[in-house]
């Protein structure tokens, strides 16, 4: 794709079926049949394709530039992706009524990578104007080894905080754990001194009454006093 839009060739049947490997593992473009020079921007086009991978200014046989075959490769991504064929199960008027008259797409995995699902919908806009062109695809697919090495520098250094975070919590819980349980035993032995304290002084108290009272009562007549002695 990268060799014809500069030649301004659109293919028109892109689809996963005319993708084929050699033993080296490149993938090739094959069977250009139906591919089309451009002589001006754009060009009118005849029912040329597969159903499921063409994009809805082709199935409406308006005119078409090469972001027609941008939108077909989303879809064999998509089938990258999902490891599903497109539309399965739906009729060709199913699939025409549902992208060109709802402006529906193929629905993207939840699972899927981010850089993935927004490359996708870029292929996808409805509007082939606003669709990225086959550079920008290049580039964005150049650029997802550094992203996901990104993510995976970012995604250890949040692994190491939250280690770092949890250990600091595990830290200042034990520290905190320490520091109560020594306010809770000094508090306990004021609590024990204050009441021995207390003890004292009410033994004192009861000490001085009872010499009081001693005194008063050897201060009585002797009848009272020997009453008393009696008593105790």
């Amino acid at each position: 794709l990268h060799y014809e839009a500069p030649a301004r060739t659109i293919h028109r049947d892109l689809k996963s079926g005319n993708v084929v490997l050699t033993r080296q593992l490149v993938c090739k473009l094959c069977d250009f049949g139906g591919s089309k020079n451009l002589t001006h921007s754009e060009t009118e086009t005849s029912l040329r394709g597969t159903i499921p991978w063409m994009s809805p200014e082709m199935i409406r046989r308006d005119k078409i530039t090469t972001a027609t075959d941008v939108w077909s490769y989303g879809v064999v991504l998509w089938e990258l992706i999902t490891r599903e064929v497109p539309y399965e199960g739906h009729g060709s008027f199913g699939i025409w009524k549902s992208v060109t008259e709802k402006g529906s797409t193929l629905a993207i995995p939840e699972q899927c990578p981010a850089d993935f699902k927004r490359l996708m919908e870029n292929c996808w806009q409805m509007d082939a104007k606003k669709r990225c062109n086959i550079l920008e695809v290049i580039d964005e697919l150049n650029d997802m080894p550094m992203k996901t090495i990104a993510r995976g520098e970012l995604q250890k250094m949040r692994n190491e905080l939250q280690k770092e975070m949890k250990q600091m919590v595990i830290n200042e819980s034990k520290k905190l754990h320490a520091e109560v349980h020594k306010t809770m035993r000094d508090e306990l032995q004021k609590i024990r001194e204050e009441t021995k304290q207390v003890k004292q002084e009410m033994w004192g108290e009861l000490q001085r009454m009872r010499n009081e009272l001693l005194k008063d009562l050897q201060q009585q007549p002797t009848s009272v006093r020997e009453q008393t002695e009696d008593l105790r």
